[in-house]
């Protein structure tokens, strides 16, 4: 499938990510493409929070366990 992309948002996008470049130098940006299955279930609203949520712990685990070991 091909999309196409509204030129206005992606100039703010660019702009968005430039200023926060330049304000926070180690900024990490990560793109999540979820794939849900062709099934009635993938159609569940609560399918993004729960994936929000489940990386949220990930992250917080294993900020923690960075922390215990006397690591950034």
């Amino acid at each position: 499938m091909t999309y196409k992309y509204n030129p206005f948002w992606q100039q703010r996008i660019r702009e968005t990510v430039r200023h926060a470049l330049n304000v926070h130098p180690r900024l990490t940006a990560l793109r999540v493409d979820l794939r849900l299955p062709d099934v009635p279930a993938a159609t569940d609203a609560a399918v993004i929070s729960r994936f929000i949520n489940a990386l949220k712990a990930r992250i917080d685990a294993y900020q923690k366990r960075k922390h215990r070991e006397g690591k950034r």
